[in-house]
């Protein structure tokens, strides 16, 4: 098994790669993701975005990934592979670059395509966690909308909320480093990216505070024609047991109901009961996962760096 940059791979072989992604996530996920994967298609011919490929014996692709360096942190955005030991070539290839050398942390969190990859992860020292995510049909919701509008001034106010309202290992598979500057990174991010589908300011719900700020929100994006994504749902601390998270997502689903949307859909951790036992309630069901895993302080597997162009072999 040979792994090297992606740049170097047919662009054929990278294009079915692609191609199989966006049926992936519409299949499992519901998830129209096919301008995103158009994106990082493109990134990837103009040598913006780095990555990798896993070839077998014979040459044909058996895996694939792509990362990205942000401030001190290496964020991989996705790592698929056809077999255990590909996967691991591209991890440790991630592990070993430039990019890599003086970060403090990496982070994953994808749609796990590969086998094995939460006990990968953790043999490598990453912090996994399973995001579960969670559907419902908009039929049946509240009466919504509820609290304030979105404004363009809104995004400050959401980024102190977040970072208020999530502890440290939490945080990491949305802002890496859990700081306010990384919040508001991220939600600069949702508004303006369709890494996590695109925008929907008319679906957020947001309860504001006497003091400016926000007691809580859910910021919603679309997916699909039919299908709207709660990409986060939080309450302030000091706002938490009054109800505002159940009566927020309630509301939201009747606004994406009535703007012709019939399915909602949201991550959750694993780990965190109390939010899971929330959605429960309010009639989500489990349809997939995503995993998160964070490295602090990575180390180098090697001393010798993979260069540009070059190739290592794992026997």
């Amino acid at each position: 098994m040979r792994v090297y940059d992606w740049q170097i791979a047919e662009p054929s072989d990278l294009d079915d790669a692609f191609a199989a992604e966006i049926l992936r996530w519409r299949g499992v996920l519901g998830w129209d993701a096919g301008e995103a994967w158009r994106q990082v298609d493109e990134a990837c011919r103009r040598g913006t975005l780095p990555g990798f490929v896993a070839v077998d014996d014979g040459g044909r692709i058996i895996g694939w990934t792509f990362f990205l360096r942000h401030g001190q942190a290496v964020q991989i955005g996705a790592l698929n592979a056809a077999t255990a030991d590909a996967a691991a070539a591209l991890l440790d290839a991630i592990l070993m670059s430039p990019p890599a050398d003086d970060a403090t942390s990496v982070v994953f969190f994808g749609f796990p395509n590969a086998p094995q990859i939460e006990t990968l992860l953790a043999s490598r020292g990453f912090d996994v966690e399973r995001y579960l995510y969670l559907e419902r049909a908009t039929a049946g919701a509240g009466d919504g909308p509820e609290g304030a509008a979105w404004r363009d001034s809104m995004p400050g106010a959401v980024a102190a909320l977040l970072a208020s309202s999530y502890d440290d290992s939490r945080s990491r598979a949305f802002a890496r480093d859990g700081s306010l500057d990384g919040w508001r990174l991220y939600v600069s991010q949702l508004v303006a990216t369709i890494g996590c589908g695109s925008f929907l300011p008319e679906g957020c719900q947001l309860i504001e505070a006497q003091d400016g700020g926000l007691d809580a929100a859910v910021l919603t994006t679309r997916i699909s024609d039919h299908t709207v994504h709660l990409a986060q749902v939080a309450v302030a601390r000091h706002a938490r047991g009054r109800g505002l998270a159940a009566r927020l997502v309630a509301a939201a689903l009747g606004v994406a109901r009535d703007a012709g949307y019939s399915r909602a859909t949201l991550l959750v951790g694993e780990r965190n009961a109390a939010a899971r036992r929330l959605y429960d309630r309010l009639g989500f069901r489990e349809t997939a996962a995503f995993v998160s895993g964070t490295l602090d302080q990575p180390r180098r597997l090697s001393s010798v760096a993979l260069e540009t162009g070059g190739a290592i072999t794992f026997r």
